[in-house]
């Protein structure tokens, strides 16, 4: 599993052009969310702040308001590629899906991209974050809103051969901009089916398996992908925060 400076994971076989790529609208969505945290709020007070549905109401809701309103939702506190990195290192992987994963339930209502596949991803595209390109996650060719970065890498043909290559690989100012940015991406036209099916069905299963042949040049990513939403629990994780 590549993912490093020297070795990083290059999947996107397409250029994003990021100006050219909308957020879709979401009727209702930011009342709601405001519901959501006026409730939190009132809760928390009467039942104080150990309760499990408060505690994530308060912590996600703001970070979906703040992505829909224009920008991707904040790091949470002292999460920096060495934090992440850290949190990857461990045998308890509970730490790193955690941190991701305001950026990935906002962009799952956003951009309508499965969080446990988010999540998934970028577990695999950074081999835990060990060896990562900045805040670039998710190994994304091209250039993104810090800039680019040239870097030397691996990429599988789709005959399975590994060939040695020179890449630009795009830089970002956080990881929830990176995830926000692999949002668009999805809806450059080329995933149309994926996204289509995901609306209807709510199956991440689905999802990956429509779009990993145009997303990623390595044989079995699907499998790959679905092995570490199931090895992981993310299906419950991220239904738990009302995704999917």
């Amino acid at each position: 599993m590549s993912g490093s400076i020297g070795n990083p994971t290059p999947h996107t076989l397409v250029s994003v052009n990021r100006s050219q790529v909308k957020p879709p609208t979401a009727p209702g969505v930011v009342q709601t969310l405001n519901a959501m945290v006026t409730g939190a709020e009132t809760n928390a007070h009467a039942f104080g702040p150990s309760t499990t549905f408060v505690r994530a109401a308060a912590a996600v809701a703001p970070a979906v308001l703040n992505f829909i309103h224009g920008g991707p939702p904040a790091d949470p506190p002292g999460l920096t590629p060495a934090s992440l990195e850290a949190m990857g290192a461990r045998d308890d992987k509970s730490a790193f899906f955690q941190a991701l994963l305001p950026g990935a339930l906002a962009s799952e209502k956003a951009y309508g991209i499965p969080a446990s596949v988010i999540l998934a991803q970028a577990a695999i595209e950074s081999g835990w974050d060990q060896k990562p390109i900045g805040f670039n996650i998710f190994g994304i060719k091209g250039t993104g809103p810090a800039g680019t970065q040239l870097v030397a890498t691996t990429e599988e043909t789709k005959r399975g051969k590994t060939v040695h290559i020179m890449a630009n690989f795009a830089r970002y100012h956080s990881f929830n901009e990176a995830i926000q940015e692999h949002g668009k991406l999805y809806n450059n036209g080329y995933y149309t089916k994926g996204l289509q099916d995901f609306a209807k069905t709510k199956s991440p299963d689905r999802f990956i398996k429509l779009v990993a042949s145009t997303y990623c040049t390595k044989h079995g990513y699907a499998k790959d992908v679905i092995s570490i939403i199931d090895d992981y629990g993310l299906r419950q994780l991220v239904k738990a925060q009302g995704g999917h």
